[in-house]
């Protein structure tokens, strides 16, 4: 499969018995920043998140090859392959016995 992973962990996708797992190649990362906005009924109160654009760190080449990155720097990426993120919602995701996600059904495309 020729795709890179700029998420921090491997991406496990699970179909049936069989797992695929993607490794790391990098990072795409967004930041956010947030305004105090004051306080209500003594609790602090803060805009919503304003995200930066997405920075990417890694060694591999990327141009013209689909990647995945995270559902918060997916809709931010400009990128000229397809864009993907792992589908974490309820249809998708697979958890072991403790509830910790061990791989998803599916992607998400963004672009």
């Amino acid at each position: 499969m020729n795709i890179i992973n700029l998420t921090p962990h491997p991406i496990a996708i699970i179909d049936g018995e069989t797992t695929t797992t993607i490794p790391s190649s990098g990072v795409a990362r967004v930041t956010s920043t947030q305004e105090v906005l004051g306080k209500f009924g003594g609790i602090p109160v803060v805009s919503p998140p304003a995200f930066s654009e997405v920075e990417i760190t890694t060694d591999a080449a990327i141009t013209g090859v689909p990647v995945i990155v995270s559902m918060l720097a997916a809709p931010r990426m400009r990128h000229d392959a397809a864009v993907f993120s792992p589908d974490t919602g309820p249809a998708s995701v697979v958890r072991d016995d403790t509830g910790r996600i061990i791989g998803v059904r599916r992607l998400v495309r963004w672009s």
